[in-house]
């Protein structure tokens, strides 16, 4: 995870005015999001899939499980659902939330078959089971 530095009491060091610094892997926007979370104040809107994507990440990276239920509630949000159920699925699958996944997997059943079949745009699904994503087509399979 991450390792902090020691303090050490040195005259030089508090002279120049230099502060201990913790290095992450992270960008701006992933810690953006969860400090927004964890800390009072403004909420972030998760309206873009990646943003609820990296807040999953990064909550799961620094075992933050305060801010997962939000998180979940953003990913199956109306919008999302309408946008990219796929990837949505994809996601809820990834990060082993079940219910999220059922609910994606019932929202994609508005697709059309070759979208299933042959999604693009959907780089999530790669990384899935191959069971996971025959789940997908099964209703497909029986029209």
């Amino acid at each position: 995870m991450l390792s902090l530095p020691r303090y050490v009491k040195d005259a030089g060091h508090a002279e120049q005015g230099k502060i201990p610094v913790v290095d992450v892997t992270e960008d701006r926007n992933a810690l953006d999001i969860l400090l927004r979370l964890c800390f009072p104040g403004e909420v972030p809107e998760l309206r873009v899939l990646d943003d609820v994507k990296i807040g999953l990440e990064v909550s799961r990276k620094y075992d933050v499980h305060g801010v997962t239920a939000f998180l979940r509630r953003s990913l199956i949000s109306p919008t999302l659902l309408e946008d990219a159920p796929l990837r949505v699925y994809a996601i809820a699958y990834l990060y082993e939330l079940p219910q999220e996944t059922l609910v994606a997997a019932k929202a994609s059943l508005r697709l059309r078959r070759a979208e299933v079949y042959d999604p693009v745009g959907v780089p999530e699904l790669c990384t899935l089971p191959t069971l996971a994503r025959i789940r997908l087509t099964i209703p497909f399979k029986l029209q």
